[in-house]
């Protein structure tokens, strides 16, 4: 039987009243604090300007929010007596409004009904309640909430989902309130290694983490908003995770056979631009659904959903992309795994579950 994955990230959910309608930067940032005062304001400056240019802490719209919520509803009635799980791959609310935290969360697992719902923290949900992050004392302490809230601990948490897939849970999200500000994340470090160890059996590994183990080309020529906020503070632009030849090596070395992930808001060009590490890895990185384009969004509101069908000796994933406002979907392609190596498939397509739901009318 075929198993479906419903994959949601960065929906930044906020309840009105609890939504930051600008961004907000005080002086206790870590790594601030001891710089001269005309430093640290210069340094303040430049992060707020690239906040304010580039929307990277904009609260869900309220349609878009409302649309997803219909169209986990419709899959939770198309896939009654499947095997199915939801899937939330971090950012799940604006700046860690717990309130909010708890709200997205409710929603979801209430619309995704008979699902199994597995979800991370990403950088969004380890701001107190602000942006950026004010202190790292603060930040640390809201690491650990958003930890609570979501049943992850601080290291590697393995859950199995349907057979024959397995899933781990790992946390990028880093409690220092100056690398939130600018979206870095960071695995494998002295203080939270996830110390993924190698899987036995010929179950498929998935690995679910907030920022992408490696950089992807996109279907958006729009750099991201935290490259920008890196330049204006005169830092070295990077990869968006510090650590991410490491992981990637670690993940391959685990037996993981495919990431979701999430945190850039666009989906990869391809899928031949997903696979990886020498053919070993799927970086299966969804879009954003609940912002528009150019408003926060590098791509149109979009969440992938996965088919994952096991034959005897290979396992092929179908991917699908699934746009808001109105709900429209399309095939994105199709590989299969034999041994440790992904594969473009000859199979055709899983049938689309949702093929007549249609949602509300486009925005005017």
């Amino acid at each position: 039987m075929a198993t479906w994955i419903i994959h949601l990230s960065d929906t930044h959910f906020a309840l009105p009243g609890e939504d930051i309608q600008r961004p907000s930067v005080g002086s206790g940032l870590i790594g601030i604090r001891g710089f001269a005062p005309r430093m640290r304001a210069r340094v303040l400056a430049r992060i707020r300007k690239a906040l304010i240019s580039h929307h990277g802490a904009r609260a869900a719209e309220r349609a878009l929010w409302q649309d997803l919520l219909d169209a986990v509803s419709q899959f939770s009635l198309a896939l009654k007596g499947q095997p199915w799980a939801l899937v939330h791959t971090g950012d799940v609310t604006q700046a860690g409004q717990i309130k909010s935290f708890q709200v997205a969360m409710e929603r979801l697992r209430r619309c995704a009904s008979g699902a199994t719902s597995h979800v991370i923290p990403g950088n969004h949900d380890v701001w107190p309640g602000d942006f950026p992050a004010m202190d790292p004392s603060r930040t640390a302490v809201q690491s650990r909430h958003a930890r609570e809230i979501l049943g992850v601990p601080a290291y590697a948490s393995h859950q199995s989902l349907a057979d024959p897939i397995d899933l781990v849970l790992l946390d990028t999200s880093i409690p220092d309130s100056l690398l939130n500000s600018v979206a870095l994340g960071r695995l494998v470090d002295e203080t939270h290694g996830p110390q993924l160890r190698p899987r036995q059996g010929q179950a498929l590994v998935l690995a679910l983490q907030h920022h992408p183990p490696a950089e992807l080309p996109s279907v958006a020529n729009r750099d991201a908003w935290w490259r920008h906020a890196q330049q204006l503070m005169g830092m070295p632009t990077a990869m968006v995770l510090l650590d991410d030849a490491r992981v990637r090596q670690e993940l391959v070395r685990a037996g993981v056979a495919g990431v979701l992930c999430g945190h850039e808001h666009r989906a990869p060009l391809s899928l031949d631009n997903a696979i990886v590490e020498n053919g070993t890895l799927l970086v299966m990185q969804s879009g954003c659904p609940t912002l528009e384009s150019g408003f926060g969004n590098h791509d149109a509101p979009q969440f992938s959903a996965y088919c994952v069908e096991a034959g005897d000796d290979v396992i092929t994933l179908h991917w699908f992309i699934c746009y808001l406002h109105p709900f429209r979907w399309r095939h994105f392609g199709s590989v299969d795994r034999a041994g440790s190596v992904w594969r473009p498939s000859t199979r055709p397509p899983a049938a689309w579950p949702l093929a007549g739901y249609k949602s509300r009318a486009p925005f005017p």
